[in-house]
């Protein structure tokens, strides 16, 4: 019992200090360099796009990345769907 408690308690501390390290990066960027936070919504963005055109038809064409979120349309004729 004891060490499913230290357990859980070490991966919460974890989750919890790395949230803070992200936020804490994320809002220095923000304030300091916005450019950096530019180049790198643009590099995922550039790898998930060429991630898509890897997959064949018909999920290639169907992968889209709008905003922070990868979107996968689905296509009214298909009659897998």
């Amino acid at each position: 019992m004891k060490t499913e408690l230290w357990t859980w308690t070490r991966v919460q501390f974890f989750r919890f200090w790395t949230a803070l390290v992200v936020l804490g990066a994320y809002g220095y960027f923000w304030l300091n360099t916005p450019e950096y936070l530019t180049w790198w919504k643009r590099m995922v963005n550039t790898l998930i796009e060429k991630g898509c055109d890897t997959l064949s038809y018909p999920w290639g064409g169907r992968c889209h990345v709008r905003g922070f979120y990868l979107s996968i349309a689905r296509d009214a004729h298909s009659p897998h769907l």
